[in-house]
């Protein structure tokens, strides 16, 4: 559709996001420039492994898209921008994850989540005490 109001892909976009200052253009390509860096990195380490690089040159093609000067005149296109990147992240920590940890029939699950510092242990088990006599009361 080409109506201004929604992405290529039919969705709506969130909301008219405000043009940015020229100081937050600055913080911003500066960020972007930094974490550019820690992508490359990751790329090394990706390429040394034998490992696909395909979703990590996608997140610096969007980035190099975002030091780019022109492209913050339009603040919905910087929106969705950082939205690819994040998503393209966001699904490759995923398939890392899932590895890593393997495809549990169990779902996600929160690794280390029974381990608690030995300070903290008691405090722990009196929560979960105060949170069982409240369901004994009857409350949902």
């Amino acid at each position: 559709m080409s109506d201004a109001g929604q992405t290529s892909d039919g969705g709506a976009t969130r909301g008219n996001p405000r043009p940015l200052t020229p100081e937050e253009i600055r913080q911003f390509r500066n960020e972007i420039g930094q974490r550019g860096d820690q992508v490359r990195e990751m790329q090394q380490q990706f390429r040394e492994a034998g490992r696909s690089e395909q979703e990590l040159q996608a997140v610096l093609e969007a980035m190099a898209r975002l030091e780019r000067e022109g492209t913050y005149s339009d603040p919905t296109q910087v929106n969705l921008l950082q939205e690819k990147i994040l998503n393209t992240l966001k699904r490759l920590e995923f398939g890392l994850r899932r590895e890593v940890e393997g495809d549990s029939s169990r779902g996600a699950t929160l690794r280390g989540a029974d381990e608690v510092p030995e300070g903290y242990r008691e405090l722990v088990e009196e929560y979960y005490r105060a949170l069982a006599r409240g369901r004994s009361g009857g409350g949902g």
